[in-house]
Order: C-alpha cells, then sequence, then structure tokens
C-alpha cells in the first residue's frame, strides 16, 4: 500500500505550479506498506514496479522506478539478522530520532512487528532483501 511520505505535506501540486513557498509540495517520496505473502507485485501511478517475494526465512523487495526519490518501506516481518539493499549491508538504526534524520538505515518496530527501510531510490532497479 503505497502512501505519501512526509507528514509536512500541504499539496499535492508541483512547486512551480503552487508558486507560493510557505507551502510544503510533495518531493515524490514515498511509504510503502508491505504484507509479504508469496511473490506479489503492483504497479503505481507513476509506473514505478514493486515486487515482494517471501521465501522461507527471508523477504525481497524489487523496485523499479524512472524517477529517483526517498522511500520508506515498512515490511511486516521478523527481526531480520542484516537488511542488504543491492548486496550491501545498510546500517541499522537503533535510535528513532536518529533513524527519522537518517537517509538510509533500518529499524525494527518491535510494538508493530515491522522492519522500517529507508533509503534513496534511484532510477532503474532496486532490491532490498531481509
Amino acid at each position: 500500500m503505497p502512501l505519501i511520505l512526509g507528514d509536512q505535506v500541504e499539496t499535492l501540486c508541483d512547486a512551480n505550479y503552487v508558486n507560493n513557498p510557505a507551502l510544503k509540495t510533495w518531493n515524490g517520496g514515498l511509504e510503502i506498506l508491505v504484507y509479504p505473502a508469496g511473490t506479489s507485485q503492483f504497479t503505481l501511478f507513476d509506473g514505478t514496479a514493486i515486487q515482494s517475494e517471501q521465501m522461507a526465512g527471508s523477504v525481497s523487495m524489487t523496485i523499479t522506478s524512472a524517477s529517483p526519490r526517498p522511500m520508506l518501506l515498512r515490511i511486516l516481518a521478523p527481526r531480520p539478522a542484516a537488511v542488504e539493499l543491492d548486496g550491501t549491508a545498510v546500517p541499522e538504526i537503533d535510535s528513532t530520532s536518529a533513524f527519522d534524520a537518517a537517509s538510509e538505515g533500518w529499524q525494527f518496530d518491535a510494538a508493530l512487528g515491522f522492519v522500517l527501510v529507508k533509503f534513496q531510490q534511484a532510477i532503474g532497479t532496486t532490491t532490498i532483501t531481509l
């Protein structure tokens, strides 16, 4: 389920269209809630494709996008030993305030059972593995 990333967004209109620097516009960032079950996929309004694959003991997410953007994945999964982004380890960030300030990292929300993965989606395909 895709959501707009950021709680300060006041309009979805382009900043040039709004022509009011006091209004906070959307930067294209997405928060995606993922409930893995086998293999599933969906395509967003702008053509961004998201595929989730749950295997024995791991979850893999593949995102293909024509636009660079900040991403936050909330994946319903047990606490992983590690998280990888395109085969490279993503740092675990324990502090909520440090996670909020970081541009990349992962955190486990034990209260809700979600793995949070934050990163900058580049143009092309990105794979996240738990």
